[in-house]
């Protein structure tokens, strides 16, 4: 698998590097890293991609539109979204393990 960073982070031109720099700091992997959109509904599916993980409702609902499958990270101040929840990367993985990721 791939893992693609679709992030509204670019859009001002400067945080996408600060981004990046993270991501590197710390010695998280990913294969690309799109920026400065927040239609990212329509970047999964132009990129046929398989699973697409989110904390904002907004965001799933395009997931659902565009019929990409899902993981909604939990977070009180947005809970709109009840179905394949996680509340942590442990969760996730335990739904990733559960589709054969």
């Amino acid at each position: 698998y791939q893992i693609y960073i679709v992030t509204y982070r670019g859009h001002d031109g400067k945080s996408l590097e600060v981004t990046k720099k993270y991501l590197h700091d710390h010695d998280i992997p990913y294969d690309k890293i799109i920026g400065g959109t927040n239609e990212k509904g329509k970047i999964a599916k132009e990129y046929n991609m398989q699973l697409f993980i989110d904390d904002k409702s907004m965001i799933i609902k395009q997931m659902i539109d565009y019929n990409i499958p899902y993981i909604k990270m939990w977070k009180e101040q947005d809970n709109n979204i009840k179905y394949n929840v996680a509340h942590n990367w442990d969760e996730v993985m335990e739904k990733l393990h559960e589709r054969g990721i």
